[in-house]
């Protein structure tokens, strides 16, 4: 089996106990229409099966580089650490315990090709429950470029991080911070903003994430907002008020509890709830 191999591209994932997980990552970059020039995988001292598992496809594929952290050192910094190892000029993220839709990798070079003045692409993604893979809901980021500036001027995620493909320069002036995780990739991709680099994103999902009760998307922590505000108000002055900021952090929680919930009485009270606190966000993702 063999595909086109676009060189110039580096996956870069860090890896932290996602043995149940990694076959299904894997499978999922062996299936895509293209194959990236590498794919830098970082075991972040995992006390599960993942680095027998990391290691196994690596025998497969010798474009699958892994880095085999011995101690746990942080998110952050092994993503950081796969980025400074990765020799292509783009790095594609995504975690591993997510998976890359087939068309993603070709897409989103042919997109940049294209539009060779933008530095930061992004895109959507489908929710999926981590055990079933059932389809739970598609994510809502904008495609537009002022409307993604004007998220990350309000302290949001104007891009999702897993399913971006960034110039390797842009992480090497601005490379994700331990002290701001789970805020480091509004850290990260807002100080490029505030530099000047271009973003884009296109409105087809590319990348299947998983929901479940240890990912980062289900675990959403009152710091990980407050981080980005207080960042948002130094970087672009934003006039957001606490209250507002609050308010959107209790629809959140509640949104993703109503995601995760199999109680239908429980599912359909945190709807309920997260209605009350953003009624506009959740009618948009309704009827988008």
């Amino acid at each position: 089996m063999s595909r086109p191999v676009l060189k110039e591209i580096s996956i870069v994932s860090a890896n932290y106990n996602n043995a149940a997980f990694l076959d299904d990552f894997f499978q999922s970059v062996e299936d895509s229409s293209s194959w990236p020039g590498e794919l830098v995988i970082v075991d972040d001292g995992s006390s599960d099966e993942s680095p027998a598992i990391i290691e196994k496809w690596a025998s497969k594929y010798d474009w699958i580089r892994p880095v085999l952290l011995p101690v746990n050192v942080g998110v952050a910094n092994a993503t950081n650490r796969g980025i400074a190892e990765a020799k292509g000029a783009w790095i594609l993220r995504i975690d591993p315990d997510d998976m890359l839709m087939p068309h993603r990798i070709q897409s989103q070079w042919d997109f940049v090709q294209q539009h060779p003045e933008v530095d930061v692409l992004g895109g959507n993604c489908v929710y999926v429950d981590g055990k079933t893979r059932q389809h739970i809901r598609t994510s809502g980021f904008p495609s537009v470029r002022s409307d993604i500036e004007k998220l990350f001027h309000l302290g949001e995620n104007g891009v999702l991080n897993g399913t971006t493909l960034v110039k390797k320069s842009w992480f090497e002036r601005f490379p994700y911070r331990q002290e701001m995780v789970w805020a480091e990739d509004y850290d990260c991709f807002a100080h490029m903003l505030h530099a000047g680099a271009v973003m884009a994103a296109q409105r087809e999902p590319n990348t299947w994430v998983r929901i479940h009760r240890d990912s980062a998307t289900s675990n959403l922590a009152w710091d990980t907002l407050e981080k980005a505000w207080k960042l948002s108000i130094e970087l672009f002055g934003n006039k957001r008020s606490l209250k507002d900021v609050k308010g959107n952090f209790h629809h959140l929680q509640h949104y993703r509890r109503y995601l995760l919930s199999k109680n239908s009485i429980a599912k359909w009270w945190h709807l309920a709830a997260a209605v009350w606190w953003r009624p506009e966000k959740v009618l948009k993702s309704i009827f988008k």
